[in-house]
């Protein structure tokens, strides 16, 4: 039974619904991404959610839904480790808001052991652009003893203006693997 509550949760993804919680409803009623209203409204994108489906499969079979996670930055620019934590935090919050934190929980991997989900970004900024782009390469395992899948290569720019960060770019990273939102507010 498990086993089929996270398939239909990576069929939810991959479908870039959200769920209604509201009872007086139907409950399994479909709601379809809606532009500008800040719900769902980002395409998910299907290399990266093919490497997050098979971990989320195999966790039916493990005694603990965990995923571990490794976020690191390539360069030696100044306060890499403190940009590194806001990185994986933002990535990690959007993954929990995208599969929901009923289902997994997301710990960050202990030093000489694989990530499940392993991040490695660079930053940079243009001159003359208000925006930071940050190009990521992510790889999957199923588990930490499992080989990693081929790498992902996403580049994602920020918005522009004052809160333009590397986090933003993190966040978009997990909503373009695991939808934006999982439940309708």
């Amino acid at each position: 039974m498990i086993r089929k509550i996270y398939k239909d949760n990576i069929q939810r993804i991959r479908e870039n619904r959200i769920q209604n919680l509201n009872p007086n409803e139907p409950p399994k009623i479909v709601i379809p991404a809606i532009k500008n209203l800040g719900i769902a409204d980002d395409k998910v994108d299907p290399v990266l959610l093919n490497g997050l489906a098979p971990i989320l499969e195999d966790l039916a079979e493990q005694p603990l839904p965990i995923i571990t996670v490794r976020v690191t930055e390539q360069g030696n620019q100044a306060g890499v480790a403190e940009r590194r934590k806001l990185v994986q935090d933002a990535f990690t919050k959007a993954l929990l808001d995208g599969v929901g934190d009923e289902l997994i929980v997301i710990a960050e991997a202990p030093e000489n052991v694989p990530g499940m989900i392993e991040v490695n970004y660079t930053q940079s900024r243009q001159a003359g652009d208000l925006r930071i782009r940050a190009d990521y390469v992510v790889t999957f395992r199923k588990n930490p003893d499992a080989e990693p899948s081929k790498p992902v290569t996403k580049t994602i720019d920020s918005s522009v203006g004052a809160a333009a960060s590397v986090q933003e770019t993190a966040t978009l990273l997990g909503q373009k693997m695991a939808g934006k939102k999982k439940f309708r507010q």
